[in-house]
């Protein structure tokens, strides 16, 4: 048996290192549907499946490339009837009065707790200890306050107790109930990416596999440096363990990093003092980095450029000035803001120019354009009562002559003197920056800027980053009692998304990264 691991900084193709070797294997003989490709997320599966379909390999043979939880729920042969659902919580929610935020089973990609609510917080924190394979009083006694702690016991012991009434699985439970029955999955060989975003339960739940006589080679991929998602469970601890006991590997050149950003990135994590040493090195491209204020993030911000910040708070704020600098962008993950991240709204302004240029319209783009207006009895309305209905019966183009037809002439009217302003259930601010947009585009561009959370933009590069250096007031607290790693292997990934440039931005409140 074959065991190895590949620690890849960032850019250096770590991935493509892995999807080669899965080709060679399958070269020399290996049995497509014996290969396992276990990946973090959704996006890497489907990349992976991707290559493998470009190699002539058959999607349908690759039965066991997938998220871990997927697969463990298939090896278990667990039905989707069978998972948690939103109106499940919902029902224990209001059995025992609580007020929860956020979502439930996903089996593509690992859940970030969304507190929201007091209650909410006593659900991330059941989600984080058994993440971690702690018991409830393990994760009770880690609570600082006495009242807390009491709330939290009784909260898992409900929750517990109606998943097992209900007979259902929530997302951590496939994993638990796979531990449980030491679910062993049917391959020969074995690679296992993003290995550092992997928490406890994950890497006990895939143990018999890798242990496994029949699983002949092993490839573990990831790198310490970038475990960021603590807040799940995971931390750099397992990589660290397996560079000591397996045959390691270290892919040293980045092909995206150049020199000064990789200078401020290196002299940031190598702070750290849990962490594998490694050589890494940059391209030969210079690249810059340097502070940069608000009011010169239109002149940054060229077409692919990504904005990048440590909460969904800042995100949020950015794109409230970005909004109101006119400057084409898309917030993802709902984390503020976001215009042009809306395609039905953009579908009805699309539609309604065609309207006011007197081109016939698509009846299911007209539509969408009369969703975005109030039906009204009264004479002479824009969307008249029924008219929903009737243009929904229609097939293919509607013309002028046939909108005045359906008693559409004054919308029309309307939409001649300004497409936008009429489509009353668009928010007016949004409605401004949709209509500026349009007199600077004659058209609605595509996002010059895109905005997340560095837990959002993990595995991601861009020509520019801006970076805004803000944390929260909890994070700082923590900082200051000695939890700095984490915070610096945040930073190192954000830092590391650049291909050419880094501009940080001038910070908001009290308190902040020191980049």
């Amino acid at each position: 048996m074959r065991r190895d691991l590949i620690l890849g900084p960032p850019g250096t193709g770590k991935t493509t290192r892995l999807l080669q070797i899965a080709e060679d294997w399958i070269a020399h003989g290996v049995d497509p549907g014996r290969l396992g490709f276990a990946t973090f997320t959704r996006e890497a599966r489907r990349v992976a499946i991707g290559r493998f379909v470009e190699a002539g390999i058959p999607a349908g043979e690759l039965t066991h490339c997938r998220t871990i939880h997927s697969a463990m729920a298939r090896a278990l042969a667990l039905s989707r009837s069978q998972y948690t659902t939103d109106k499940d919580l919902s029902d224990f929610c209001k059995a025992h009065g609580y007020r929860l935020t956020g979502g439930t089973t996903d089996l593509d990609d690992d859940p970030a707790p969304r507190p929201g609510t007091d209650d909410g917080r006593l659900l991330a924190w059941l989600e984080l200890g058994r993440a971690r394979c702690q018991t409830d009083e393990e994760t009770a006694d880690q609570i600082e306050h006495y009242h807390e702690r009491r709330a939290f016991v009784l909260f898992a012991k409900r929750y517990r107790a109606w998943l097992r009434d209900i007979e259902k699985y929530d997302y951590t439970a496939i994993l638990e109930t796979a531990i449980r029955q030491g679910i062993r999955l049917p391959v020969s060989h074995l690679i296992i990416d993003e290995a550092q975003d992997l928490s406890p339960l994950q890497i006990a739940a895939m143990a018999p596999t890798i242990d496994a006589p029949g699983t002949m080679e092993v490839v573990v991929a990831g790198d310490d440096d970038q475990a960021i998602f603590g807040f799940a469970g995971s931390s750099p601890d397992w990589l660290m363990w397996l560079s000591k006991r397996w045959s390691t590997r270290i892919l040293e050149q980045s092909w995206r990093v150049p020199k000064a950003i990789h200078k401020r990135a290196q002299a940031i994590i190598e702070r750290n003092h849990e962490r594998v040493p490694k050589t890494y090195r940059p391209t030969e491209e210079e690249g810059s980095i340097g502070w940069l204020r608000r009011d010169d993030i239109a002149r940054y911000a060229e077409p692919g450029t990504l904005c990048v910040a440590r909460t969904r708070y800042a995100v949020g704020h950015i794109a409230g000035h970005l909004h109101d600098a006119r400057i084409p962008y898309l917030t993802e993950r709902g984390s503020g803001p976001n215009p042009l991240g809306r395609p039905k709204t953009l579908r009805a302004i699309e539609a309604a120019a065609l309207v006011a240029q007197g081109e016939p319209v698509d009846a299911a783009d007209l539509s969408v354009v009369l969703d975005m207006l109030p039906s009204s009895r009264r004479p002479g309305a824009l969307c008249p009562w029924g008219t929903k209905t009737r243009v929904n019966d229609i097939a293919g183009e509607v013309t002028r002559s046939e909108l005045v037809g359906l008693g559409l002439d004054p919308l029309a009217q309307a939409l001649t003197q300004d497409h936008i302003e009429p489509l009353a259930k668009v928010p007016p601010m949004d409605r401004l920056y949709y209509r500026d947009l349009w007199k600077t585009h004659g058209k609605l561009p595509r996002p010059q800027v895109r905005l997340s959370t560095v837990h959002g933009v993990k595995g991601r590069e861009a020509d520019r980053v801006i970076l805004c250096p803000s944390l929260p007031k909890v994070v700082e607290m923590e900082r200051r009692t000695g939890s700095f790693e984490a915070e610096n292997r945040i930073a190192y990934v954000a830092l590391t998304r650049a291909k050419h440039s880094v501009g940080i931005l001038d910070p908001v409140g009290r308190w902040w990264f020191e980049y």
